[in-house]
């Protein structure tokens, strides 16, 4: 492929793509592990009404390259061990518009692909970026990862934050109702209920245990392994309340 030219505003070096991709790609992966996951699973929901190919080969493959932008952000500020100056954010701004450039350098057409990459970073009620957009003006797709990266953003650890336990990151997002799509918010909780998948807490038996799983309709009382090994089907055990989260 050949070396993008970018202009003077973007302030991105202009490195040779493949000078940086076998540094960064390993970043880039391991981000994008979760958004994969949520962003197809949120997709199959019948809340969404999406056909099967466009979510696998669409859905998945626009939540594994929604970042290949930061290839052309410079490593100190993707890697900073600190919070990032105003400065240095808005050099961060730039990957959607410097990925949908990629991906179009790379052959990639499709616009849902394209609109996903640029404007994941969108926000329902225009306070997003890069071009602030509203509301269903922002591709459904970008709406899918928008919500799936901010999850994994929350529920991730960085050199500058701890990371939130899922519960606390699926609360977050469930009170930014004027920010995320609530259609796909919703098809987030059918999937993955409201205490997701690692979310600990303590059950009236005394017993702590993790969330393993949510039953289809059950998403206040999902399925747990305690920490002696037993699975426990809260929807079915009415016996038992959930004490305190963490």
């Amino acid at each position: 492929r050949d070396n993008m030219a970018f202009t003077a505003e973007e302030k991105v070096q202009r490195e040779p793509y493949f000078a940086i991709v076998d540094e960064v790609d390993s970043i880039l992966i391991d981000e994008a592990r979760t958004p994969l996951i949520i962003s197809g699973a949120v997709g199959e929901s019948t809340d969404l009404h999406l056909k099967f190919k466009d979510i696998v080969k669409k859905i998945s493959f626009s939540s594994l390259i929604h970042d290949i932008g930061k290839l052309k952000i410079p490593l100190k500020i993707l890697k900073a061990s600190r919070s990032l100056t105003p400065q240095e954010f808005e050099i961060i701004k730039l990957h959607p518009v410097i990925g949908k450039k990629i991906a179009l350098n790379s052959g990639v057409i499709d616009e849902s692909i394209l609109s996903c990459i640029l404007h994941h970073h969108e926000r329902m009620n225009g306070s997003g970026y890069p071009e602030k957009l509203r509301g269903e003006d922002i591709d459904l797709f970008a709406r899918i990862v928008a919500v799936a990266d901010v999850y994994d953003a929350l529920t991730s650890e960085r050199p500058y934050k701890s990371a939130w336990n899922p519960y606390e990151a699926m609360s977050n997002l469930i009170q930014s109702v004027d920010i995320f799509d609530s259609k796909v918010m919703n098809a987030l909780i059918r999937v993955f209920g409201i205490y997701p998948p690692g979310t600990r807490f303590l059950l009236s038996n005394g017993e702590r245990c993790v969330v393993i799983g949510t039953k289809k309709g059950k998403v206040f009382r999902p399925v747990v392994l305690s920490d002696n090994g037993e699975i426990i089907d809260l929807s079915k055990r009415k016996d038992l309340k959930i004490i305190k989260v963490g």
